[in-house]
């Protein structure tokens, strides 16, 4: 399933004693039918580790995006670890709808 990018946010400190790097990847899940969502679309909050964010923009770039600021209103497709966590994503421009289950 893939995301529409909307803005990011770059998160860094310490919490309970343990250093953290984040960058924070806020994304409209336009495919979503939470009926908690009182009005306008549902908003996700990609968590992913600095290290492995500047990794997947790295590999990322073959796809045309050099810049972060590139990402805003195209798609996000994440890829998660067996706990949940963001740990790989691709990126594709808006124009183009990443491959899915129904769309084969």
């Amino acid at each position: 399933m893939a995301f529409v990018v909307r803005s990011a946010k770059h998160k860094k400190g310490t919490y309970e004693g343990k250093d953290y790097d984040n960058i924070n990847i806020f994304c409209e899940n336009p495919y979503s039918e939470n009926e908690q969502v009182l009005f306008g679309p549902e908003i996700e909050i990609l968590k992913v580790k600095y290290t492995d964010f500047t990794a997947a923009f790295q590999r990322n770039k073959a796809n045309g995006f050099s810049m972060i600021q590139e990402m805003e209103g195209n798609l996000i497709q994440p890829v998660y670890d067996k706990f949940g966590n963001v740990v790989d994503f691709t990126l594709y421009k808006a124009e183009t709808e990443p491959e899915t289950k129904t769309n084969k």
